[in-house]
């Protein structure tokens, strides 16, 4: 069983695949309309405005706003409704997985899955490992990534961990091209 707090874009999306991969799904919000949304996108899952209805959950992923604190928080409550064995897992695409990690009793079983939008369909996941997560839970999430027909790339904590960091320096170059002159359509061409 998975477990995915946020029911946003991203989450939503999260959700309809582990739904369409034969897992069954909880969504966590406390936003009622988000939920019902989920709900409609995909009727398999289940919605929940209570950190318990988590108890069940193998794994659990944060997919709310890139905010440390607000991780942080979430991540606390998620560690204590959700079973003692179940992996927590952050969406996040940039935030310091180690510093996030501080807050948990047991940052061994905690790590980055990071999907990209939109996650139902695109097939790249980094599996991100932060300096306290143990083996098992690192090969649990890349197994997990292979059932759910995606390809996972393995990465360290670090600025926009390695698809994030490529595209930064891809679209900083773009940018210098238009700053030289180019036009957004010759660089669009390019």
């Amino acid at each position: 069983r998975a477990a995915i707090a946020g029911a946003g874009t991203m989450g939503t999306a999260i959700a309809r695949l582990f739904d369409r991969s034969g897992y069954g799904v909880t969504v966590f919000d406390l936003n009622e309309e988000a939920l019902r949304r989920a709900a409609k996108s995909a009727p398999g899952i289940a919605t929940t405005q209570c950190l318990a209805d988590l108890s069940d959950a193998d794994l659990v992923i944060d997919a709310v706003f890139e905010d440390m604190g607000i991780k942080q928080d979430l991540l606390r409550e998620i560690e204590r409704a959700a079973p003692a064995d179940a992996i927590l897992a952050s969406n996040t695409s940039y935030l310091d997985l180690d510093e996030m990690s501080g807050v948990l009793q047991h940052p061994e079983r905690f790590a980055g899955l990071h999907f990209f939008n939109p996650a139902d369909r695109n097939p790249l996941i980094e599996v991100v490992r932060p300096a306290r997560a143990d083996d098992e839970t690192i090969a649990t999430l890349g197994a997990l990534t292979g059932k759910l027909g995606k390809t996972a790339v393995l990465t360290g904590v670090g600025e926009g961990f390695v698809a994030n960091r490529v595209y930064a320096d891809y679209r900083a170059q773009a940018e210098f091209l238009l700053e030289e002159g180019a036009s957004p359509e010759d660089v669009d061409a390019a």
